[in-house]
């Protein structure tokens, strides 16, 4: 089912396992499981433990850390970098990897929008001044936007998609991946289950992506050139 794209190399075994492991109806049965626990008896001792207990230095370092799963620059330097390589470059592999990276942090990103707007959690910062925790759904402002945490679903996205395409170092990518995560419930911004379920919702939509992409106009052509002049094997090569 998790094969690579014709012009990367094959998936890593035990990156195919994590997928279908993730990706299986008990998985899923197990995330929702632990976001209504973690709503209910984690979120709010976290959250209430992150903003009076922890070390001002840790969070100064979560801070910084934080800003790496911030989208925009993510978007635009995939924008230019596609544009480069389908017109300047002329190298219709590194195209396809930066379009599907695009894609990857695209969809789900829009997805979590909408899910964020229809649930309107509230945020841990209104816990702290108003005594505010659950759903209101059908927010826009920013403060009841907090379900699922778009710092994760966008840098796991992220993470995940360069998982596809240099599949050997997929743990280093999800670990720092995980790591970015982290640091929003370590500054306050989310609580633990949206972190969760924001990362849960890349890992389900991303290989939706890839498997799809093989089928999208801009992937079609990449069985037909070796691309030898081109530092990503074909699929087979040494």
């Amino acid at each position: 089912m998790y094969e690579a794209m014709p012009y990367m190399l094959p998936l890593s075994p035990s990156f195919s396992r994590f997928l279908h492991i993730t990706r299986s109806g008990a998985f899923f049965v197990f995330i929702l499981s632990f976001c209504v626990f973690s709503y209910y008896f984690l979120d709010k001792p976290i959250a209430y433990y992150a903003k009076d207990s922890l070390n001002a230095q840790l969070i100064n370092i979560a801070e910084f850390i934080t800003h790496f799963g911030k989208g925009t620059v993510y978007y635009i330097a995939l924008a230019c970098a596609f544009l480069f390589f389908k017109f300047m470059f002329k190298s219709k592999a590194w195209a396809s990897v930066s379009g599907f990276l695009f894609l990857a942090i695209s969809i789900p990103g829009l997805l979590c929008t909408f899910l964020k707007m229809v649930l309107g959690r509230a945020r841990p910062v209104l816990l702290h001044s108003e005594q505010l925790y659950g759903f209101t759904f059908f927010q826009t402002a920013a403060p009841y936007l907090s379900f699922p945490s778009g710092h994760s679903v966008l840098i796991t996205s992220l993470m995940l998609g360069l998982c596809f395409v240099f599949t050997r170092y997929w743990i280093t990518f999800l670990s720092l991946a995980l790591l970015i995560s982290a640091t929003r419930v370590l500054i306050g911004a989310h609580y633990l289950s949206d972190v969760i379920a924001g990362m849960y919702l890349a890992i389900l939509i991303v290989p939706l992506v890839h498997n799809y992409a093989c089928l999208w106009s801009m992937f079609k052509e990449m069985n037909q050139h070796l691309f030898s002049q081109h530092p990503i094997k074909k699929r087979g090569t040494k």
